[in-house]
């Protein structure tokens, strides 16, 4: 088949949690997971290391590079699109971490509390697909390891972390408000 028409056609994914987990996070050296136009009722936030591309989001389209953080909301049509990978590759080309998760992972009250006000709005925002470029500098790079390497309550602080600092950056909206 054509590879290009093959990689447009949009599917849902129905990602399998790990078991007994609220939510999961993985380590992604290749870019396979990545290559189709897909989405799923988990948010998805990824934090890109190494590597470089397009994220086409809804009908909005965005560079990322190694540095940037992407909040993806429920069911929103994505597709990374990394630049200059072969396919014969063996070397790791891209290292990003995805993190996905339902909106009430953490129950559907505890973002109701005053502390996470600004996690909880995220969250909404996440809607319209956000991004912040140079997030993996600082304390937002380290959570993610922590996400990754964590395990039980130690692993949900981490993600609980990560939002509240995302929460504290500027992330602009990807789509806009057409």
């Amino acid at each position: 088949g054509n590879i290009l028409y093959d990689s447009m056609k949009l599917k849902q994914l129905t990602l399998t949690e790990a078991f007994n987990n609220s939510f999961s996070v993985r380590r992604d050296i290749y870019p396979k997971n990545h290559n189709s136009w897909h989405y799923h009722e988990q948010l998805e936030l990824v934090m890109v290391y190494k590597g470089t591309g397009s994220l086409f989001l809804g009908d909005a389209i965005c560079d990322f590079a190694e540095g940037t953080c992407v909040l993806i909301g429920s069911n929103i049509p994505h597709f990374w699109l990394f630049h200059n990978i072969d396919e014969g590759d063996t070397e790791a080309s891209i290292d990003c971490i995805a993190v996905h998760f339902n909106a009430d992972f953490a129950g559907s009250e505890l973002f109701n509390i005053p502390e996470l006000e600004e996690v909880k709005k995220t969250i909404k925002r996440a809607e319209k697909g956000l991004i912040a470029d140079k997030a993996a500098t600082g304390i937002v790079g380290s959570l993610f390891n922590q996400a990754l390497e964590n395990e039980k309550t130690s692993k949900f602080i981490s993600l609980i972390e990560i939002l509240g600092q995302l929460s504290s950056l500027s992330l602009a909206p990807i789509v806009g408000d057409n």
